[in-house]
């Protein structure tokens, strides 16, 4: 049972990565990489240990692990924009992390499955093995489940060594249905979805919530942002860039808002003395 990830929460530091990785389509390796880097100091390289650690988490786990670090970050209140079914306009939808079906029973890592012409143990697929799922390019589904099986295979009958993608393809119908079939049921499901009502025609919409992709794409907004923030920060206190990285997202948050206020106070002071 996988242990959960003791995370820091996320710094400027984690913020650059993403601006400096915005083109690379693998969004799990994007997360899993960011993970990574709160479990060490900011600013730190994580290492092996710290990338295993996160590349070993089934993607169920790995999900839930995302979810604790944006609430960490910046609190459970979020807001996705949901598109209508029915007018095919988008709606802003605001909900709380906290709602979020995330408790889950872990379960074993590793199965056996018995087939007509002997047994089967597999593993279950894990953070890393979606990482290099998308590296693979495979581009039909029925190919990238061949894939995944063929990761997850660890033994078939007699035969012990590593599989490969024509092994899986090679496979006996009813053999292949009952491994995926085991696969799918051991798995964690992580059915989250956000009910709103379309804010231009009333429709209620059940819209799935695909963390992953939330956390990139919210990760990649505020990312566009960090060196604004430096830049601001940095004229203000004069601190150091590094020093302003490695403020907790947070932190860094709350010293922008007390610039606002303060220019907000002095705009006020100057209309009232012109007054």
């Amino acid at each position: 049972m996988a242990e959960r990830l003791q995370l820091r929460g996320l710094s400027g530091w984690e913020e650059e990565y993403v601006e400096r990785h915005r083109t690379d389509p693998n969004t799990a390796r994007l997360c899993n990489e960011v993970l990574a880097r709160c479990l060490v100091a900011p600013g730190e390289e994580p290492g092996a240990a710290a990338r295993e650690q996160v590349r070993t988490l089934l993607v169920a786990e790995r999900d839930r692990e995302l979810v604790a670090l944006r609430r960490l970050s910046l609190g459970p209140q979020v807001r996705a924009r949901v598109p209508c079914p029915a007018c095919g306009e988008e709606s802003e939808a605001e909900f709380s992390l906290d709602l979020l079906p995330l408790d889950f029973t872990p379960p074993p890592r590793e199965l056996t499955v018995t087939l007509p012409d002997g047994a089967a143990r597999l593993r279950l697929p894990t953070a890393g093995d979606q990482e290099e799922l998308l590296d693979a390019g495979l581009q039909s589904e029925a190919e990238q489940r061949s894939w995944l099986l063929a990761r997850c295979l660890q033994r078939y009958g007699e035969r012990e060594a590593e599989f490969d993608l024509d092994f899986a393809r090679g496979l006996p119908v009813a053999a292949r249905t009952a491994l995926e079939a085991a696969i799918e049921e051991q798995l964690p499901d992580l059915d989250l979805e956000m009910a709103v009502s379309c804010s231009h025609c009333g429709t209620p919409i059940l819209a799935p919530f695909d963390v992953p992709m939330f956390f990139f794409f919210e990760l990649n907004d505020r990312a566009r942002e960090v060196r604004r923030d430096v830049h601001r920060i940095a004229r203000a206190y004069h601190w150091s860039e590094r020093d302003i990285l490695t403020l907790t997202l947070d932190r860094r948050i709350s010293y922008l808002l007390l610039l606002e206020e303060e220019a907000d106070t002095a705009l006020l002071a100057g209309i009232v003395e012109s007054a």
